[in-house]
């Protein structure tokens, strides 16, 4: 497979396992630090859809879907938000366009 998924953080070993696996289904995964940096590599790489973790450092996940679709070329570009806490999540990910939210075991 050729699609690419990027960017997302890489600053905890439940996000990397969650990039392994979709490594190991034949996936190219593009690696972020944080936000800012993620936003920086989607423009590098021009990926076909963003996994990305709601709890980030220097720009969280809300900061990076605004910045993701703030960009013309990105605007339809599906974005995926994980995060650890659903609940806290909820209401800020409807004021944005998600294309999906999965909820990751702790």
């Amino acid at each position: 497979m050729t699609a690419r998924i990027g960017p997302r953080s890489s600053a905890d070993s439940r996000v990397f396992g969650v990039s392994y696996a979709v490594s190991t289904a034949g996936y190219h995964v593009v690696s972020a630090t944080n936000g800012k940096d993620g936003l920086a590599q989607l423009v590098k790489e021009h990926p076909d859809m963003v996994l990305t973790d709601f709890m980030m450092p220097v720009a969280d996940g809300l900061e990076m879907v605004r910045g993701v679709h703030a960009l013309p070329e990105f605007r339809s570009l599906p974005v995926v938000v994980m995060s650890a806490s659903p609940e806290c999540v909820a209401l800020p990910t409807r004021m944005v366009k998600v294309t999906a939210f999965l909820a990751r075991l702790i």
